[in-house]
């Protein structure tokens, strides 16, 4: 019997539609030498069906119907409690919301107790805040498309959220044929998935500097500024560590491209092409037409309205928020994973043969040392959160004259 062969290993984008296929448990997963999962078949138990095969967004391409002509909104909750405890403006947690009410079960990725990252299902609005706040680490998806699917079958609403190749894998595992009138997927507009391996050797150096076990983690923390965020643990000693995405040094890796999925720099969802019924990012350089569209720094989603099933949904749920449409260009303009892949670092290469020759310290102030800062966002960095409140004022004061300019 000739058996099934996957993709390439450097074009798996690790979402796990196959291993959700397989009947007969033949793949397994396993973590490669960067740490992030792949498929292996287990050539004994493997009776080539293929469904794998077909399962696969990579091989297998199946069409997804969207609108003519996509709609863009700037949007955020009116519940300012749900803003601030999301990375942008709580666009998630209203759709959410909608299939909670429709005693429907909501997919997403979220972090264990030991600050893992996997996707979980809810179906109790208690259990939402599991799934806020983005989570800059590759999620196992596990057995959540074979049992999403389940829930389907017995006339559940199913919302699915995720980045768009896990979108497009669990559309390519429930094929065509399958009634997907009750599955809304939500795809995230993102950056590229981070090695779950360098999150742990991460931690680790955290909790040998502060001597304690890291409990809780944020890469969106908002307590300064939605414009500038931070990243935030809490450790087990009640110390907390605030890290800028110009001075920690997980973000600067992850925004240089140092350990991202190869797969990530060749995307091909990173454009207008989007797997999703709706696509959610954030809303970079907000323009208000009027006073009342003001957002003051709370945080501001783009939505992307894709398909008839995303434009129902969010129609009905545009009650929840202060939703705004604006014209496309205008989140494509600031957001370049809408434009295309960002390509690896230069140095990607020397980074991994030294990571795995000398660690995780030793790359901290060869790879992933600060950006670069002005003086006067240095000073006000050192003096704390009162000056940075000045700072982010500023900025929104310089913000409102350009728009009204």
């Amino acid at each position: 019997m000739k058996m099934t062969k996957l993709c390439d290993k450097d074009k798996c984008t690790g979402c796990l539609a196959c291993y959700n296929a397989c009947n007969h448990d033949a793949i397994s997963i396993i973590s490669d030498e960067e740490g992030f999962l792949i498929p292996s078949i287990d050539t004994s138990k493997c009776v080539g069906c293929n469904l794998c095969v077909r399962s696969c967004p990579v091989l297998s391409f199946i069409d997804h119907p969207r609108l003519s002509s996509i709609e863009a909104y700037a949007a955020w909750q009116h519940d300012y409690d749900i803003v601030r405890n999301s990375s942008s403006g709580g666009v998630f947690t209203a759709i959410a919301q909608w299939v909670l009410k429709k005693q429907g079960v909501v997919y997403g990725a979220a972090f264990d107790k030991n600050l893992k990252v996997s996707h979980i299902g809810v179906n109790d609005v208690n259990e939402l805040h599991l799934l806020q706040q983005s989570k800059y680490v590759q999620s196992n998806v596990g057995k959540s498309f074979y049992l999403a699917k389940q829930y389907l079958r017995e006339g559940r609403w199913v919302l699915f959220t995720g980045t768009p190749c896990q979108i497009a894998g669990l559309n390519n595992y429930l094929g065509v044929k399958f009634d997907k009138s009750k599955l809304l997927t939500l795809d995230v507009v993102c950056h590229g998935v981070p090695t779950p391996l360098v999150f742990e050797d991460y931690k680790k150096h955290l909790e040998q500097k502060y001597r304690a076990r890291v409990t809780n983690f944020s890469f969106r923390d908002k307590k300064w500024s939605w414009l500038h965020f931070n990243v935030k643990a809490t450790f087990s000693n009640g110390k907390e560590y605030y890290g800028t995405w110009e001075t920690d040094p997980f973000m600067r890796g992850f925004l240089r491209e140092y350990f991202l999925r190869p797969s990530c720099h060749q995307c091909k969802y990173a454009s207008l092409e989007r797997p999703g019924d709706l696509s959610i990012a954030d809303f970079w350089c907000y323009k208000h037409q009027r006073q009342e569209e003001q957002n003051k720094d709370r945080g501001i989603n783009a939505v992307l309205v894709n398909t008839v099933q995303g434009k129902i949904v969010f129609d009905e749920i545009k009650k929840d928020l202060f939703a705004y449409q604006k014209p496309i260009d205008e989140p494509v303009r600031t957001n370049q994973a809408l434009r295309g892949c960002f390509p690896p670092s230069p140095k990607r290469v020397d980074f991994w043969k030294d990571y795995k020759m000398y660690g995780f310290e030793y790359l901290i102030p060869k790879y992933l040392y600060p950006e670069k800062m002005g003086l006067g966002l240095k000073i006000l960095y050192g003096l704390g959160k009162k000056p940075y409140y000045i700072y982010n004022g500023i900025v929104r004061i310089l913000t409102n004259i350009t728009n009204k300019s």
